[in-house]
């Protein structure tokens, strides 16, 4: 088999990284998560956002999303139950 090189073109990167294609994947990923929040504590009120999020090298924006607690409480009830923190393994498992 032949060798194979690749070289990423960081034009077309960039441009995925913020196309509304990833964002909107970014955000089912990140409703995954709060569906999961919300059966884990139904005294949050959790919401999705789409938000831009710094990262790479060069400090580019990229697509993100952000899962918000606005329920009562909502700081002390994550420190006793975690259920932000846990969210992510239920993101990270989806297929």
């Amino acid at each position: 088999m032949a060798a194979v090189s690749y070289t990423p073109d960081p034009r077309g990167l960039r441009e995925l990284a913020v196309s509304p294609g990833l964002q909107a994947a970014v955000l089912a990923a990140a409703e995954r998560g709060a569906t999961f929040c919300r059966s884990q504590d139904p005294a949050g009120r959790f919401v999705v956002e789409a938000e831009r999020v710094t990262a790479g090298f060069n400090d580019e924006t990229r697509a993100g999303a952000a899962i918000i607690d606005e329920g009562p409480n909502s700081n002390q009830r994550e420190l006793r139950n975690a259920t932000l923190r846990r969210a992510v393994a239920v993101i990270e498992a989806a297929d």
